[in-house]
């Protein structure tokens, strides 16, 4: 499956993805410090194998395209350090920032597709709901809070069941008949080819619109998997994601590592880890629910994260690593922890006519306050 998605990354990924050059970053040249670059590693990189991709000297920072290359001395990119530093132009208000938002999944009728969904049988009756649904609604929300503070907003989708794309799933199918040859079944067609062209399309479509700040939104889930209903559970907790962690093989595509020297060099990693931090506190407090811990037992954190501080991980998800300027991943409440189940399926209210959970509002004025305090920090500066 990974090669399949590779070939159609070929094919695909021309069509919305700027071309690149590790000459963008040749004004940075003389300004990065040594210590700088070593203090973002730390989270940059997860797996051993990624350093046979880089090497760090006192002089300068290099980039091969392979440990044959590193092994020649065959350099793919050099940056000579200096001392200054990046300075970032602070915001004074969020009248006229630009702000981008990522409903994350498709939700609809893809939500089973897709293996995102929650149905818990309760009291003999049905618990159900979709994740999709629920960032797109908490987006819908976010954006009419942040519009009214005179905000500039993009939704990298704009209805339920959709991505991305011009082309929803089946239309995709149709123009690559060759995936049927493959003997997969459509969900993982559609997890494992769809949903990735897809997040390519969302980033591509960000970085157009170039903001300020990005809010990728989704909602969490532990140990979901049940054999006719989703599994309950007692844990409930708020994470978030930044930019980082680099693991074994993520190195290998040029593209992987142009964005891995654009963490190293630019503030993006660091403001999203500002900004991310304040996103989870802001979490914490209006969703009185607290940040994920390591007795949680949520695997992934880690093996293929690296914890920055309590609640905040670096994880090299494809929208960590593609979207360019600051960003929150964020991953608010368990969706299939049964009393926040039944206050996530509560229709006590609505956004833009839509029936839904009034919890769905306090996850986005979690989000519109961090926003807030993250360019009134920004202004301090």
């Amino acid at each position: 499956m990974y090669k399949i998605m590779l070939h159609l990354a070929a094919l695909l990924f021309p069509c919305f993805m700027h071309s690149f050059s590790f000459q963008d970053f040749d004004s940075y040249q003389d300004k990065i410090s040594k210590e700088e670059i070593e203090d973002k590693l730390k989270y940059l990189v997860k797996a051993k194998e990624a350093q046979n991709y880089f090497l760090l000297t006192d002089d300068a920072f290099i980039i091969y395209a392979s440990l044959e290359d590193k092994q020649k001395g065959q350099e793919e990119y050099r940056l000579i350090f200096g001392s200054a530093g990046i300075l970032q132009a602070p915001k004074k208000s969020l009248a006229n920032c630009k702000i981008a938002i990522d409903p994350g999944h498709f939700g609809g009728g893809y939500s089973h597709l897709e293996q995102r969904f929650v149905e818990i049988c309760h009291d003999k009756n049905i618990i159900t709901f979709n994740e999709g649904n629920l960032t797109f609604l908490t987006a819908l929300y976010l954006k009419e809070l942040l519009e009214k503070e005179g905000a500039e907003v993009f939704l990298t989708r704009t209805k339920k069941a959709e991505g991305a794309l011009s082309q929803n799933f089946f239309q995709f199918l149709q123009t690559h008949p060759d995936l049927w040859s493959t003997q997969k079944t459509l969900t993982q067609l559609f997890r494992g080819v769809y949903n990735g062209v897809d997040l390519y399309a969302r980033a591509e479509k960000i970085n157009t619109f170039k903001p300020d700040v990005t809010v990728i939104i989704h909602y969490n889930a532990h140990d979901s998997e049940g054999e006719k209903y989703t599994s309950t559970t007692d844990k409930n907790y708020n994470m978030v994601f930044i930019p980082g962690s680099f693991g074994e093989g993520e190195l290998k595509e040029k593209k992987a590592r142009y964005e891995f020297l654009r963490l190293l060099v630019t503030s993006d990693f660091s403001l999203s880890k500002q900004f991310s931090k304040i996103v989870l506190k802001k979490f914490n407090e209006h969703l009185q629910i607290p940040s994920v811990t390591p007795s949680d037992g949520a695997r992934y954190l880690e093996t293929a994260s690296i914890e920055v501080e309590k609640g905040v991980y670096a994880r090299n998800l494809a929208l960590t690593r593609l979207i360019h300027g600051p960003l929150c991943y964020g991953e608010s409440l368990v969706q299939n922890n049964l009393e926040e189940a039944l206050r996530l399926s509560h229709l006590n209210t609505e956004i833009q006519g839509h029936p839904c959970s009034s919890r769905l509002k306090e996850v986005a004025l979690a989000y519109f306050k961090a926003i807030q305090e993250f360019f009134v920090q920004q202004e301090e500066i």
